[in-house]
């Protein structure tokens, strides 16, 4: 092959690797024109009324749209929840007391009657996120119950208890107790309906 044919095919190879990468670098502009457009349609998922209060987070663009809208949806729960319990408590309506339904996504709220309930709907709350529940005793009674527990505990009265919380979804105080046989002597102290008992275990290396 004589010279000028050696750089007219090496010319020719020069052509179709500069077209190749050119088409190259336009499949790649187009594929990220394709994200841009990909995320701004996420984000424009957002629901508007929660868009409007809420800083979303840059990693919540990461989220699928399911992940996203579950996502704002527990942070818009979280919200009601503290603005509730402030209403509640300014209104002095002693409920049981109020958690999140994470299976459905809703605030349940303990009343123990009727009135109870219509005065938290006469607050003017929204049923949209709610869930009424009967239950039988009050915060301040499991409060009063846990009350006469620790100054039992303190005085000695009481032997084998490990510790004790109320337990707000099952209406509940709960005691750890290193002998299930203590609740003879719990009940005296708490209501045997009102009482749970439990044991902690320790784990060791």
């Amino acid at each position: 092959m004589t010279k000028v044919k050696k750089i007219f095919a090496a010319a020719i190879v020069f052509t179709l690797l500069v077209g190749i990468l050119i088409n190259s670098s336009i499949e790649k502009a187009n594929a990220s024109i394709q994200n841009i457009d990909d995320s701004e349609t996420q984000i424009n998922y957002i629901p508007i009324e929660v868009k409007d209060y809420v800083k979303v987070p840059d990693f919540i663009n990461k989220l699928s749209p399911k992940e996203r809208e579950r996502f704002l949806l527990d942070l818009e729960l979280s919200e009601q929840i503290s603005k509730l319990s402030k209403s509640i408590k300014d209104k002095n309506i002693d409920i049981g007391g109020i958690y999140q339904d994470n299976t459905n996504r809703k605030i349940v709220i303990q009343v123990l009657n009727d009135n109870q309930k219509q005065a938290i709907q006469d607050l003017g709350v929204s049923d949209k996120y709610l869930i009424y529940e009967y239950v039988k005793y009050s915060n301040t009674d499991l409060k009063k119950f846990e009350a006469s527990i620790n100054d039992a505990v303190r005085s000695k009265l009481i032997e084998g208890v490990t510790a004790y919380w109320i337990d707000v979804k099952e209406n509940k105080l709960v005691v750890a107790v290193d002998d299930y046989s203590s609740e003879k002597t719990l009940i005296n102290y708490v209501n045997q309906d009102a009482l749970k008992l439990a044991k902690i275990s320790l784990v060791t290396d």
